[in-house]
């Protein structure tokens, strides 16, 4: 079966939301764990701050500011990471934004380049053609010479409370945002009865 280049593309573009994605939740995943170095960085420049308040010596004291001063390091090295980390997870969020549209444009070549797309929409014109052409006959009938139950001819039906037809796109259409290969309805009347 040969490839379609539209799904090949499409294809292609799930993948890259996918990476995006993944890239993501590694993101979210190393947030949380410099928020836990932070904390531990936190407790350690409180305890070496201590220490230099329980020192009683020179030696204790100058001991314990070297330690403030590694503390006070390490706390400024994490919170440098942090803000590294959220502008990697803005890049991150604006890059999946991109791979979410190319999906969605992506899903609209492939909609509109499949064989369904056309056979629905030459039915609908087909329909529509048959209409206008039995429209002058039936208001040429509608004085009086149609049966009862056609009176009221000229009122448009609406859409049905449950579209089947529709749905049928609806669940294709989503599902090809993640499946390039998901199909499309093939038969408006097999839909119906389906």
């Amino acid at each position: 079966m040969p490839r379609n280049p539209q799904r090949e593309e499409l294809r292609k573009a799930i993948e890259r939301q996918a990476a995006a994605l993944a890239l993501i939740e590694s993101i979210r995943t190393a947030q949380r764990l410099e928020l836990e170095a932070r904390s531990v960085q936190r407790r350690a420049l409180a305890d070496a701050i201590g220490g230099l308040a329980a020192a009683a010596t020179d030696a204790e004291k100058q001991l314990a500011r070297a330690a403030i001063a590694r503390a006070r390091d390490a706390l400024n090295n994490a919170v440098k990471e942090q803000r590294r980390l959220e502008k990697h997870y803005a890049s991150a969020q604006s890059d999946l934004q991109e791979a979410i549209s190319e999906v969605a444009g992506r899903v609209h070549e492939v909609v509109r380049s499949d064989p369904a797309t056309k056979r629905l929409a030459s039915e609908f014109v087909d329909l529509q053609r048959q209409i206008s052409e039995l429209r002058p006959a039936m208001e040429l009938l509608a004085g009086a010479m149609l049966p009862d139950g056609f009176r009221f001819w000229r009122a448009e039906p609406g859409p049905p409370p449950h579209n089947l037809v529709r749905e049928a796109w609806e669940r294709a259409i989503a599902a090809l945002h993640a499946d390039a290969d998901a199909e499309l309805p093939v038969d408006i009347y097999e839909s119906k009865s389906g």
